[in-house]
């Protein structure tokens, strides 16, 4: 049971360490697009 928790605990994470790039990607991208208009 111990080791499928700190297995979650790692997935999760790692999911929310993706989120945050991709949330960070995304701003810089519309940040380019409105300076380039």
């Amino acid at each position: 049971m111990k080791l499928v928790k700190s297995t979650w605990a790692n997935w999760s994470r790692k999911i929310v360490q993706s989120v945050m790039v991709n949330e960070r990607r995304f701003y810089i991208f519309k940040r380019n697009l409105i300076r380039q208009k």
